[in-house]
């Protein structure tokens, strides 16, 4: 295994986990205080950043155990628009909260 594809194992294996924490606890923060909007923001980044983190792990998990999957690229370019997509929203909603003060 080349230490790209261990370094990327790595960062799936640590990340996606990480990433199911941090959202779920950033939800229980809005359960708590369901008007603070900007934990509701951080909320939906973090949980489209699990679903891009999911939508990566099966593609790697598949090259690793080199099983061919005709999906993999799909999942991929998927996983990038939700990366992207989430990113220019979270950046969109902090610039109209600036413009609104």
């Amino acid at each position: 295994m080349s230490p790209a594809i261990a370094f990327t194992v790595g960062v799936i294996v640590l990340g996606t986990p990480l990433a199911l924490w941090f959202a779920r606890n950033a939800w229980h923060i809005v359960r708590d205080d369901p008007e603070n909007v900007l934990a509701r923001l951080l909320a939906a980044f973090l949980t489209a950043v699990l679903v891009g983190c999911v939508l990566l792990a099966i593609p790697t998990l598949f090259f690793v155990a080199g099983i061919p999957a005709s999906f993999s690229g799909l999942f991929v370019l998927l996983a990038l628009d939700v990366f992207i997509i989430s990113a220019l929203s979270v950046g969109g909603y902090l610039r109209w909260l600036k413009g609104k003060s």
